[in-house]
């Protein structure tokens, strides 16, 4: 039986993280036999019978739910967006859910809508804090990794932006001005100043102005900056997405410590046991938050509001000497891990 590993292709933006997802899956299948397939429109498949590990977050294309008859799925690290709840809460999703009880699901707030809709679900965690199946490093421990700490500003009209970068960047310019030649200098993403990359510009300043608070001015000048949000042309192919989630894995595996708002980032540390940090925006929107619920009791957490720490675990600045996780997240993912090599193992469906 064939095997299905998802993709991403056709927005016009790319997080990498949805495939580091994918790397998640892919871990327990036999290469010999993978198929690469849209996650979004999984009611085309015609292709012969395939198993699918149905991680992620879904969809971004509701019109195109259920999947198709030749797919058979193992539901694991499930997410359901609220922006999806229509139609994949609909009489027909629900019919096609039951019969493939149990749901596992990546947050708790999936795990009550199913639940409330009479659907067996439960909470399995993220198929990402696996990656440690494949991808654990037993090199030395160096560099701190500062990974989109801020990926979110509330939109707002373009005069009033362009007043509040201003308003934001003046207080610390000069090393906001650091920040922006390391970007550059790494050449991690387009930074050519023009509309489109107001919003970049716009997090790298809100970035710098809590990193400053989080830590010491030497470690801030020493971390190597990185990004999993990309324009659809900076990874045009799913080849070089996939080489480029892989790449960051490795990094990951190798660092001493992570500091992230990125959910896709911060789990797959955990399962690779390199100490992180998530940054947890509260200005965040409900279809980001709602992704959360049951999945940051599993990391540590700092809290921020516009370009202010209101709540840390830790004394400020960090030491990176000093941080680990918890580990809270093994028993879930030992479990993900034995169900998903159970399910790659038998013919047909689990």
């Amino acid at each position: 039986m064939e095997s299905l590993i998802f993709t991403y292709e056709g927005y016009k933006n790319t997080n990498i993280g949805d495939y580091i997802q994918s790397l998640a899956a892919k871990q327990f299948w036999d290469s010999t036999n993978i198929q690469y397939y849209h996650r979004d429109k999984l009611n085309q498949y015609s292709g012969a019978s395939a198993k699918v590990i149905m991680n992620g977050w879904f969809t971004h294309q509701p019109q195109n739910w259920p999947p198709s008859p030749n797919i058979s799925p193992l539901f694991v690290a499930f997410h359901l967006n609220t922006s999806a709840y229509e139609k994949l809460l609909s009489d027909k999703s629900i019919e096609y859910l039951k019969k493939h009880e149990p749901i596992g699901c990546r947050d708790e707030n999936t795990v009550a809508a199913l639940s409330k809709k009479g659907v067996n679900a439960y909470f399995s965690s993220c198929l990402t804090t696996t990656l440690g199946y494949k991808y654990a490093s037993s090199k030395q421990r160096k560099n701190i990794y500062i990974v989109d700490p801020v990926h979110y500003v509330p939109e707002m009209n373009f005069k009033l932006r362009k007043l509040r970068l201003l308003f934001e960047y003046i207080p610390h310019f000069k090393g906001i001005n650091r920040y922006i030649r390391k970007i550059k200098k790494q050449n991690i993403y387009d930074l050519s100043f023009s509309y489109k990359n107001l919003n970049r510009y716009a997090a790298i300043i809100r970035s710098y102005n809590i990193l400053r608070q989080i830590l010491s001015p030497k470690d801030l000048s020493d971390a190597i900056i990185l990004t999993q949000y990309h324009y659809d042309y900076e990874y045009p192919t799913n080849e070089s997405r996939f080489k480029r989630a892989e790449e960051l894995i490795h990094l990951y595996s190798e660092a001493q410590l992570v500091i992230t708002s990125r959910i896709h980032c911060a789990l797959p540390c955990l399962g690779l046991k390199t100490p992180v940090i998530f940054l947890q925006n509260k200005d965040d929107s409900i279809e980001s938050t709602c992704r959360f619920n049951g999945l940051l009791e599993l990391l540590n957490v700092i809290e921020f509001r516009k370009n202010k720490i209101i709540k840390s675990p830790y004394k400020l600045p960090l030491d990176p000497d000093k941080m680990n996780n918890t580990t809270r997240y093994l028993s879930y993912a030992n479990k993900l891990i034995e169900r998903c090599k159970a399910f790659a193992n038998k013919n047909g469906k689990e």
